[in-house]
């Protein structure tokens, strides 16, 4: 899709949305997802909460839900099974390979669709245990036109398959403690957080899924202790095997990951997992110091983890047909530390949120290093940032701006990213005064790579069904990073929820 038809198309829905006049309730996108019992301040608000299940809704930027009838087995205290469904179809997409050596070979067109299917179930069987577990499988159907191989022209596959978020939490006095398959939330800002930094992703679709749905857990034990005016979190885990690439035959590939593929289905490279192993002397670890005050929160954090980045490093290259061809592809990530402050306040009805992190270690490719070198990984220093603000308008709907920047302190011209990257982000929520549709609008922009992604969400509730009706454009002027190299996957999605 053209640039102008896409930006025409942003104007139009901007324009259609901002006439309408909707009732907010609260901040959907947070709701929906399956919200886990929340921090307590005291026993009487854990006790209340408990009544509630998992339904209880978080303290910070969103309104608290009243009169909920929740109707569970007595044996269980509550019990909670939410179905989940998520379509995704592809764009019609017509390419040749990126080997050039085979452009003249042939050429296919595809259209893909993945499913993708979720259980959760939640229950507490007494107060003070809570038990879950989560099960994801992912199939994906593809239909692939190909002058020179029709045998492969539709196929249906489970793709992914695992045990999503386990655990089991025991609630103490003023405190937590949890343990199993976890994921963390560490994030005071929304969706793009520099120090939310301890579970990889899985990214079968880049970043189009949102980033609290790309976590992949890791086995780890957490404590979580507040009183009045202070909070305190720690958390132990093991190192999880990094990012989770899309399969080999995916149009979500990243660049760097394909070239290698092409390479070693020709012969000419082979490739090798240098990733640490799952074992306690690979683990990671944390703590965080939250002060509330009455109209503030403000805190301090520390996390030792891992760059879940998926890093492809060729090495022992040899010369054919006048290029470096890697023999070997090594596939690694290193440890890092990570510092970090937030604080959250409120000024004329304005929420406001930030974040800043400063990374120990940042690893970027050197891109002047000799071809025969083992390792061109260079390790510099970096700072990111978040600053945030959101406003309810006459409760009609929600407006949330982002400002992000992440800046490399010892850069030089040999590393091969820029020294600054700048980005904003833009969330508008309106909900139609029936409080059965609402409208969920997303727009990201990158000015260092000059790439935008943009979101639109139409949910529709209707009893325990939540159907959502989306698409996702994205553009870039970089074919070979960010979103510039997905240039073709614009999307649509269609997606059932159904709480039992």
């Amino acid at each position: 899709m053209k640039l102008y038809i896409r930006i025409l198309i942003l104007f139009i829905l901007l324009v259609f949305f901002s006439t309408q006049v909707f009732a907010f309730e609260e901040d959907f996108d947070k709701v929906t997802r399956l919200e886990r019992v929340e921090a307590f301040q005291s026993e009487a608000t854990r006790s209340e909460t408990r009544a509630l299940g998992y339904k209880h809704i978080p303290e910070y930027g969103l309104k608290s839900r009243k009169n909920l009838d929740i109707n569970s087995p007595a044996f269980f205290g509550y019990l909670d099974i939410i179905f989940e469904a998520d379509s995704k179809i592809d764009d019609i997409i017509r390419y040749r390979p990126q080997d050039p050596a085979a452009f003249e070979t042939y050429e296919e067109s595809r259209w893909t669709i993945v499913n993708t299917l979720k259980l959760n179930v939640l229950t507490m069987a007494r107060p003070d245990v809570e038990a879950k577990v989560s099960a994801v499988a992912r199939l994906e159907t593809m239909d692939i036109e190909d002058n020179k191989r029709p045998e492969t022209a539709q196929k249906t596959s489970i793709k992914d398959m695992y045990l999503d978020e386990t655990y089991v939490k025991l609630f103490l006095p003023n405190s937590e403690l949890q343990a199993g398959l976890l994921t963390f939330n560490w994030a005071l800002v929304e969706e793009h957080s520099p120090i939310d930094k301890m579970n990889p992703e899985n990214l079968y679709r880049y970043n189009t899924v949102l980033r609290d749905e790309r976590k992949l857990p890791v086995p780890a034990a957490s404590f979580h202790f507040e009183e009045e005016l202070y909070s305190f979190d720690a958390f132990f885990g093991l190192y999880r095997r990094g990012n989770r690439d899309p399969d080999h035959d995916s149009e979500w590939l990243p660049n760097n990951l394909k070239e290698s593929l092409i390479w070693q289905g020709r012969g000419l490279t082979t490739i090798i997992d240098d990733r640490p192993e799952y074992a306690l002397k690979n683990n990671i670890s944390g703590g965080r110091l939250i002060r509330h005050g009455n109209k503030y929160l403000a805190g301090l954090s520390y996390i030792n983890t891992w760059d879940y980045d998926n890093q492809y490093i060729g090495s022992d290259y040899r010369v054919l047909t006048g290029e470096n061809i890697p023999l070997f592809t090594h596939i690694n990530n290193e440890k890092t530390s990570i510092v970090g402050l937030f604080a959250e306040s409120s000024w004329n009805e304005i929420e406001v949120r930030g974040e800043f992190s400063f990374y120990e270690k940042a690893f970027y490719k050197d891109k002047y290093k000799s071809p025969d070198a083992d390792d061109n990984l260079l390790q510099k220093k970096k700072i990111a940032y978040v600053f945030e603000a959101a406003h309810n308008f006459d409760e009609s709907s929600r407006l949330l701006i982002q400002y992000m920047h992440d800046y490399i302190i010892n850069w030089d011209d040999s590393v091969d990213y820029p020294e600054s990257d700048l980005r904003v982000y833009y969330h508008l929520i309106r909900e139609l005064q029936s409080k059965n549709l609402t409208f969920d609008l997303r727009f990201t922009q990158n000015f260092t790579f000059d790439e935008f992604y943009f979101r639109p969400r139409i949910i529709w509730k209707l009893g325990n069904i939540t159907s959502t009706f989306g698409a996702d454009f994205l553009w870039g002027e970089s074919k070979s990073r960010g979103w510039g190299q997905f240039d073709d996957n614009d999307q649509v999605s269609i997606k059932f929820r159904y709480n039992f």
